[in-house]
């Protein structure tokens, strides 16, 4: 048999790519290293020169995906915004047009990420995105003082509660996947809980009354749509 001989990035997105769909299909618990070796046709050691254990594999899975989120963001950064206002807009709902076009991975990861046991996995993890994205949201939030559209405190601060607040929106979601319960009314309360969201952003900005738009509605029933309905 000849050996196929891989280049270093193309051999370890192809371990991310096939852990990434076990862990989906079967469940990040399920799937051994074993498992993940075998369809991809290595050896155990081969593994090991590129991922410490599986948590490390994990810990790639989701970095991959936070580093695919923070080019969304640079996308709307490069492009020229009539204000901060459409700039902050456009970079949330980005976000979650791109979590929605990558939905059964984002699922995946809620459930592995909010399961008990990895909690201290979650919140390093958690805190790495905030210290990439945080300064890209200061500097919108910064524009926006300087336009006068925002008139609050430190852009540095406020980016960063701004995510933690979101990190709570998050949670409840989480709550409801583990539940069982994305179903149409608890679907209507989040979609309520989104608007409550971008309301308390626009007192922390000091923006105008229904400037902030950052989430999309069809965006959120497609995650409520991705389960059966309880």
């Amino acid at each position: 048999m000849v050996r196929i001989v891989k280049e270093y990035d193309e051999r370890k997105n192809e371990l991310l790519d096939v852990a990434q769909k076990l862990f989906y299909q079967e469940g990040y618990e399920n799937t051994s290293i074993s498992n993940i070796i075998d369809s991809v046709g290595i050896a155990k050691g081969t593994f090991y020169h590129y991922f410490k254990s599986k948590t490390d594999l994990l810990d790639q899975i989701i970095a991959r995906q936070t580093r695919m989120i923070d080019l969304e963001i640079e996308k709307v950064l490069d492009e020229i915004e009539d204000n901060a206002i459409v700039e902050l807009n456009n970079i949330f709902q980005n976000i979650g047009q791109y979590k929605l076009e990558n939905k059964e991975v984002m699922l995946m990861m809620v459930r592995i990420l909010y399961n008990e046991s990895n909690l201290l996995l979650k919140t390093k993890l958690f805190r790495k995105r905030v210290e990439m994205i945080a300064p890209k949201i200061a500097r919108v939030i910064k524009r926006g003082k300087d336009e006068g559209v925002f008139n609050t405190g430190n852009p540095d601060y406020i980016a960063r509660m701004l995510l933690y607040m979101g990190n709570f929106v998050g949670e409840v979601f989480a709550d409801m996947l583990f539940a069982n319960e994305l179903n149409e009314q608890n679907r209507n309360k989040y979609w309520e809980m989104c608007r409550t969201y971008e309301q308390t952003i626009e007192r922390i900005l000091g923006s105008p009354k229904n400037s902030i738009n950052i989430f999309d509605e069809d965006v959120i029933t497609g995650f409520f749509n991705s389960m059966p309905l309880s």
